[in-house]
């Protein structure tokens, strides 16, 4: 995921800006020096690997437009039994039983640094991961609170690297759940090409397990998403300090029919409010 006022690196600099660039992450590499990248995907993710590469050059290509933003790349633990796959020119590929330790999100800012961030001049103390959101909802708002952490502040506009078909969940549902409002978020979506993943397969799929899901369930407390959760490694608590606020949002249940806002008090409520 791509923020324009997200996450920083732990370093305080002399960030002006307030908007956090995030790029969600689903695929990783697991190699650790400059080396050939292997990226462990999902077996239906299979022939993707150029499109993640297009996220993260996306948010690179950002940051270099607007140098006072924090990239974030948030992702947490990759799925077991995923298929690796080799990063560029190599065709080698071999499965692996158990997921690495490295996460998605470090995969993404390994991969970035092993190319020499594709050419883009960027300060790379505006680049920042964010490891422990599961799933998209969590990729929204855990990119939030790691900003604020870096920062000391929350931002003023986000801007969300991501799959297209994935637009309308982000920002029907999960801005919704966390009450963002649209107009100060931005959206670019980059889906795979049609002969590697046809778009009618993916909004399908999307309908079916991803905004389907999240419509009846947003903040995925439910019984399948929430399953979904600690199946990728989730144990449910947030690790880092939390207002008190933030942390009543955590624990909402969503009410009667998992579709009830949370009403109470947020910090970002305000534009350019800093705490």
């Amino acid at each position: 995921m791509l923020f324009t006022s997200a996450v920083l690196p732990t370093v305080q600099t002399q960030l002006s800006g307030k908007r956090p660039i995030q790029v969600p992450i689903y695929s990783l590499d697991t190699s650790t020096d400059i080396q050939p990248l292997f990226r462990l995907i999902a077996p239906f993710q299979k022939g993707e690997t150029p499109t993640f590469i297009a996220h993260i050059k996306s948010g690179l290509r950002i940051l270099v437009e607007q140098p006072q933003s924090l990239l974030i790349f948030s992702g947490h633990a990759p799925l077991p039994g995923s298929l690796i796959l080799p990063r560029l020119n190599d065709s080698r590929a071999r499965t692996k039983a158990s997921a690495t330790p490295l996460s998605e999100s470090q995969s993404y800012l390994n991969c970035a640094r092993a190319n020499d961030f594709f050419g883009f001049i960027v300060n790379s103390k505006h680049i920042t991961t964010e490891d422990q959101a599961t799933d998209s909802y969590q990729n929204l708002l855990f990119s939030l609170l790691r900003f604020k952490r870096v920062t000391h502040h929350y931002p003023t506009h986000i801007t969300i690297v991501s799959h297209a078909f994935k637009r309308r969940r982000f920002l029907e549902l999960h801005a919704k759940a966390i009450r963002w409002p649209l107009e100060r978020v931005s959206y670019l979506g980059i889906d795979p090409p049609e002969e590697i993943t046809p778009r009618r397969t993916l909004e399908e799929g999307e309908e079916r397990d991803g905004f389907g899901r999240w419509v009846g369930d947003l903040y995925g407390v439910g019984e399948v998403l929430a399953r979904k959760r600690v199946g990728r490694g989730w144990k449910g608590v947030y690790e880092g300090f939390l207002d008190e606020h933030v942390r009543a949002l955590l624990e909402w249940k969503s009410g009667e029919g998992g579709r009830e806002v949370f009403g109470g008090r947020l910090p970002w409520d305000e534009v350019g409010v800093a705490r």
